[in-house]
């Protein structure tokens, strides 16, 4: 199920609720209001890439693609020169009209150490071998009453196991 269709099930996720605590008018906002590609965060988008690229190596090159940073304007400077910042912001533009995420050579690089030291990790590749990924549930809370919806990342009927993908900087 692609990420729109999921949002238009009018129902709660954990990402609302939480909302909640803070306030009934966090948790109204953020239920309603769509996000935008401006509330992305770089820790969002890495998720997205590290749960596609673990879970989903397959289709990740049909999702993502790297931004071929040996071709800047000045080799030896990262983004600190203005040409730099200026190619990065036109490249990423032009990407973007493919339909992908862009993704830097670093950020790849970070993501493919991380699918490596999963599927290198013995109890975690077994526990991933045989699973669904990203399934979508629905559910309605049994006291409150409440239409209630989540995403999976690899449920296992067979194992009796439902797991979620987390990335953390420690």
């Amino acid at each position: 199920m692609e990420r729109t269709q999921y949002n238009a099930i009018d129902a709660v996720n954990f990402s609302s609720l939480k909302h909640y605590l803070r306030s009934e008018m966090h948790f109204l906002y953020s239920w309603k209001t769509p996000q935008t590609e401006e509330d992305d965060t770089p820790a969002r988008k890495l998720g997205r890439a590290s749960h596609k690229l673990i879970l989903e190596p397959d289709s990740f090159n049909d999702t993502y693609v790297t931004l071929d940073e040996s071709q800047r304007p000045v080799p030896d400077k990262n983004y600190q020169t203005k040409d730099n910042r200026e190619w990065k912001k036109a490249q990423i533009e032009f990407l973007k009209r493919t339909g992908k995420e862009v993704v830097t050579k670093d950020e790849y690089d970070n993501l493919f150490n991380m699918a490596s030291s999963v599927k290198t990790n013995v109890p975690a590749s077994r526990l991933l071998k045989g699973c669904e990924f990203e399934r979508v549930i629905e559910w309605t809370d049994g006291v409150t009453g409440v239409r209630c919806k989540g995403i999976v990342d690899f449920p296992n009927k067979e194992k009796r196991i439902a797991g979620d993908l987390k990335n953390m900087e420690d």
